[in-house]
C-alpha cells in the first residue's frame, strides 16, 4: 500500500470523527432545567395568578421583604450552626450549652415556616377571587419546592 492510500484513509477516519465529535457536541447531553431563581419564581408566581401591575408592584415589594427576613434568619442559623458544631473541637462539651443553640437553632427554623406561611397569606389577601382559583396550584408547586419534592430537583447533596 502506498503512502498516499494512508494518508487517505487516514483523513477520512479523522474527518468522520470530528463530523461525530460536533454532532454530539451540538446534539449533546440535554441537562435538567436550572433551579428557579427568586426572581424568576416571583415573575412566575405574578403571571400565574394574572396579578394587575399594582398587585404585582406590591407582591414584590413583600416578597423582597420576605426575602431580606429569611436571609437574616439563615445567616444567624448558619452561626448558630457553626457554634453547635465548633464544639466538636472542644475536650469537655458542654451539654447545656449545646441543648440550648439546639433550642434556638428549631426556634428559627419554626421562624422561617411561620414567615413563608404569613407571606403566603399576604399574597392570597391580595388576590381577587378570579385570582384564588390558581392559587392552590401554586401553592402546591410552592410546597414541593420548600420540602424537595420537586420532579426534577437536583439529588441532596452527598454526605461527608
Amino acid at each position: 500500500m502506498n503512502t498516499h492510500r494512508i494518508y487517505q484513509i487516514g483523513l477520512f477516519v479523522m474527518l468522520a470523527m470530528n463530523i461525530i465529535l460536533l454532532f454530539l457536541m451540538f446534539r449533546g447531553p440535554k441537562f435538567p432545567p436550572r433551579p428557579l431563581g427568586k426572581e424568576d419564581m416571583m415573575k412566575r408566581i405574578s403571571q400565574q395568578l394574572a396579578l394587575t401591575s399594582d398587585q404585582e408592584q406590591r407582591y414584590f415589594k413583600m416578597a423582597q421583604g420576605h426575602q431580606m427576613a429569611m436571609m437574616d434568619i439563615e445567616r444567624e442559623q448558619r452561626s448558630l450552626l457553626k457554634a453547635y458544631f465548633s464544639n466538636l473541637r472542644e475536650a469537655s462539651s458542654d451539654s447545656l450549652t449545646q441543648a440550648t443553640r439546639m433550642t434556638q437553632l428549631s426556634a428559627l427554623e419554626e421562624k422561617k415556616i411561620t414567615l413563608t406561611y404569613q407571606h403566603f397569606e399576604a399574597l392570597k389577601a391580595l388576590c381577587t377571587p378570579a385570582q384564588l382559583t390558581h392559587f392552590d396550584d401554586i401553592t402546591e408547586k410552592i410546597t414541593q419546592v420548600l420540602t424537595g419534592a420537586e420532579k426534577n430537583a437536583p439529588p441532596p447533596p452527598r454526605d461527608f
